[in-house]
């Protein structure tokens, strides 16, 4: 009855692997959501028009410069 319980390949491991699972499930649905956030941004600036909204937040992050009247908020 211990090796059903414990061991490499008893109920204690399968509940191991799946909260495994369930951490990586949730991993890769935020991976997915970031890779389709960027590839919308890639889209904006693939087709030859980069908005000047688009172009001065690209600036701004990058420069990390804000107006006095923006409103700034940190990860």
């Amino acid at each position: 009855m211990v090796h059903f319980a414990g061991g490499d390949h008893g109920l204690e491991a399968r509940d191991r692997l799946t909260l495994r699972v369930s951490q990586l499930e949730t991993k890769l649905g935020k991976l997915i959501f970031e890779r389709e956030f960027y590839e919308r941004r890639i889209i904006l600036l693939e087709k030859g028009k980069v908005s000047l909204d688009m172009a001065d937040e690209l600036a701004r992050k990058n420069l990390q410069y804000a107006h006095s009247d923006d409103l700034v908020l940190f990860e």
